[in-house]
């Protein structure tokens, strides 16, 4: 796991999380999209783009190549834009902070105590509402400017922003943060990943005994008479019903 420069002695990183993969891949798809389209034009639009210069006049050829180049960065642009995002911001949770670490050779470091949040708001627009759940999550504390951290086109942004009301709200009741409470605050969001979550954050059933122990009867135990003791009442034999009748003699004394 990645770690921040600005990580204290006693502080540990509960989460890390960073722009969603979802978000990403639409980034490079779109651009791939562009380039695609730029390529079809230079090679498949070839006489159509002749016209259009020699009808633009003088800056004719100028103008078409540079639409083309403009295209061409745009998609290179997007697809660059989307790589970066996944490589160069990382958002932790920890044990006493939000942080949010932007760059990829030199990295800029904010960070909130989870003591002195006030305002979390959630922003999506309609794609990434209705279609990826993804959305910026911005974090102000008290006395301080707008929006101090900013966790950008993250996964579920209402779910986190639940674990980090959670988060901050038994730090300022003066109880400790830990992993176990994420845990907890994550399986109520909705957003608990038990294949990847490590075992021992695991909540499991006790576990139960292969076999259970015999069952110990409290009743008096009762001797069965034997066939001396037993009184032949119709002459036909010693049958099972004089047998019962003789042990419950027995019982009644």
């Amino acid at each position: 796991m990645h770690q921040p420069a600005s990580l204290r002695p006693q502080e540990e990183v509960i989460d890390q999380f960073g722009v969603s993969i979802k978000y990403t891949i639409l980034l490079v798809l779109i651009g791939a999209f562009v380039l695609g389209f730029d390529l079809y034009l230079r090679f498949g639009q070839t006489e159509a783009l002749q016209r259009t210069a020699v009808q633009l006049g003088l800056f004719g050829p100028l103008i078409t190549n540079g639409a083309l180049l403009l295209i061409l960065f745009a998609g290179l642009y997007l697809i660059g834009l989307g790589l970066f995002f996944r490589v160069a911001y990382h958002y932790y949770f920890t044990t006493e902070r939000v942080i949010e670490s932007v760059g990829f050779f030199s990295q800029q470091t904010v960070s909130a105590e989870y003591k002195h949040l006030t305002d979390l708001i959630v922003r999506q627009d309609p794609i990434s509402h209705l279609v990826l759940n993804t959305g910026t999550l911005a974090v102000n504390t008290a006395g301080g400017p707008k929006e101090e951290i900013v966790l950008i086109n993250i996964d579920n942004p209402t779910a986190r922003r639940e674990q980090l009301r959670g988060l901050a709200a038994t730090a300022q009741n003066g109880k400790k943060v830990t992993r176990a409470l994420l845990h907890q605050l994550k399986q109520q969001t909705g957003m608990l990943d038990v294949a990847s979550a490590p075992a021992d954050e695991l909540i499991t059933p006790a576990t139960l005994p292969e076999e259970l122990p015999p069952v110990v009867s409290t009743a008096p135990a009762v001797s069965r008479p034997t066939d001396k003791q037993v009184e032949d009442l119709h002459g036909d034999g010693i049958d099972e019903s004089d047998r019962l009748r003789s042990a419950q003699q027995n019982v009644d004394k």
